[in-house]
């Protein structure tokens, strides 16, 4: 079994106040979670206004196949996100037992 994940800081500049904030991140991983079958969390910068990370995983047998979808998960934010930039990247692939 192998794990793949994310940590994505992302900027939202068009946030005005935490309530502008969450309405975004909750929207960004509800689709990402619809779309693709991941686990989402909003994981750290909880106070920022204009700031969020979050954090994705999936589960797969392969860890080729693990890295293949966090990558798509987020190509697919940069894509179709165009209210969101993503400052930082890191993707991990973890071998489980």
């Amino acid at each position: 079994m192998f794990v793949g994940m994310a940590r994505l800081i992302i900027d939202i500049p068009a946030s005005g106040s935490l309530k502008d904030k969450r309405k975004v991140v909750k929207s960004v991983l509800a689709r990402v979670n619809n779309h693709l079958k991941l686990a989402t969390a909003e994981i750290g910068h909880l106070d920022s206004w204009q700031t969020a990370e979050v954090g994705l995983a999936c589960v797969s047998g392969s860890p080729t196949v693990a890295r293949q979808v966090i990558e798509r998960a987020v190509r697919w934010i940069e894509d179709t996100r165009p209210d969101v930039e993503l400052i930082s990247i890191e993707i991990q692939v973890l071998q489980g037992e």
